[in-house]
């Protein structure tokens, strides 16, 4: 599996996660993307075709803030470190986080010499 591959698959499980933790706090019937897509719906008034036609980074950013204090449920945890990474993202002391653009498969090449500033 490439880098790329892996990042996409560990961002789509930690939306789903935080669309079950968003669903549970809000009292909706709707868990995992479904309920990323309401909260998106709902929010913004997108159709749900443009919404799906996002890339799934794009949807945690504009829910960032509905999505920042959540908290995953246990099960969703012990996944994660077992099947997916050994921290959880945004764990303390590290740097580790699914979001970002130079993560791993992603990264951004080097500045050439000639631009670095002495």
């Amino acid at each position: 599996m490439t880098m790329a591959r892996a990042q996409w698959i560990s961002q789509v499980f930690v939306l789903c996660t935080l669309g079950n933790s968003l669903a549970r706090d809000k009292g909706w019937r709707l868990w995992g993307m479904d309920a990323i897509e309401y909260a998106l719906m709902r929010r913004y008034s997108w159709p749900l075709e443009t919404i799906r036609d996002m890339p799934i980074r794009d949807r945690w950013l504009a829910l960032h803030e509905e999505l920042a204090d959540l908290q995953w449920d246990e099960e969703a945890q012990q996944v994660w470190l077992a099947k997916i990474e050994p921290v959880l993202p945004g764990a303390p002391g590290t740097d580790y986080d699914v979001w970002r653009s130079d993560a791993p498969g992603f990264q951004l090449p080097q500045a050439p010499g000639y631009l670095v500033v002495r």
